[in-house]
């Protein structure tokens, strides 16, 4: 997180986003992003739910709106049952308007 935060602050660069599955399990991992000087688009725990893995970072923009892609469903059938539907992915989607 330290690399793509500096990359943000080289001159020239106004700044950007970091976003994907950070992974954040455990207290240091929830705290990489103000230690590296950085913003959460989302700092609400609740909003996405159980450890909040997935996140938008941000330096020298501003979030206007985010939305949370809650993943799919897929078909487990069972035979002779009723089939079982689960979540595609223990991830969300996130779009995020933003400006610079």
């Amino acid at each position: 997180m330290e690399i793509l935060a500096n990359l943000l602050r080289e001159p020239g660069c106004g700044g950007g986003l970091i976003a994907g599955d950070f992974n954040a399990i455990s207290p240091e991992d929830h705290a990489l992003l103000d230690k590296n000087g950085l913003v959460d688009a989302v700092e609400r725990d609740d909003v996405l739910g159980l450890g909040k893995l997935d996140k938008v970072a941000m330096s020298g923009v501003d979030a206007k709106d985010m939305e949370i892609l809650h993943p799919g469903l897929i078909e487990v059938p069972k035979p002779g049952e009723d089939s079982d539907y689960i979540p595609c992915s223990d991830h969300y989607g996130l779009r995020l308007s933003f400006t610079v």
